[in-house]
């Protein structure tokens, strides 16, 4: 059954991709990702899709892309308890090891709240062909979708993720 619930609150999937590190390293999405919300923060950059729908009560999953450790996989949800326009010079040692990690300054910054890592991570393979995200859409060619840093999800697919975590 869909749900039609109105789209005054959004669902977002936000995508952790690993980073490079000093010196020449790679630093895991899964250590990115326990890091910021260790801080209770995510940031977008100008090019990122979706951000302009993000706002205070918007509803989040968090998704590790890559290879490397729990890649693949739905690992975590919160809340969006604040959006802000310009990025804090503040809060970059918030937002990534300096000067471990290399960067780009980031444009907007959202604090979070609500924060709950999952009991059982959700393996997008167990569950692709159930999330609308990829209805009517080629499989084999998913990636693609989850290119960008975020992108909005329907209640369902919400939901779907967080059932399957428990």
């Amino acid at each position: 059954m869909i749900n039609k619930e109105p789209r005054n609150k959004e669902y977002i999937m936000i995508i952790a991709n690993d980073l490079e590190k000093e010196p020449y390293g790679i630093e895991s999405a899964y250590a990115v990702l326990k890091f910021r919300l260790k801080n209770n923060i995510w940031a977008f950059h100008k090019r990122t899709k979706c951000k302009y729908y993000i706002k205070k009560g918007s509803k989040l999953v968090f998704y590790i892309a890559g290879k490397r450790k729990n890649s693949q996989n739905f690992v975590a949800e919160a809340e969006v308890k604040d959006y802000i326009n310009l990025f804090p010079k503040k809060d970059i040692s918030r937002y990534v090891k300096i000067p471990n990690w290399y960067f780009d300054t980031p444009e907007y910054k959202i604090e979070l709240k609500n924060i709950k890592w999952f009991n059982n991570f959700v393996n997008i393979y167990d569950i692709m062909d159930k999330l609308n995200i990829f209805s009517k859409k080629k499989t084999n060619k998913w990636g693609v979708f989850l290119q960008g840093g975020a992108s909005r999800i329907s209640i369902n697919d919400y939901n779907l993720i967080k059932r399957k975590s428990i």
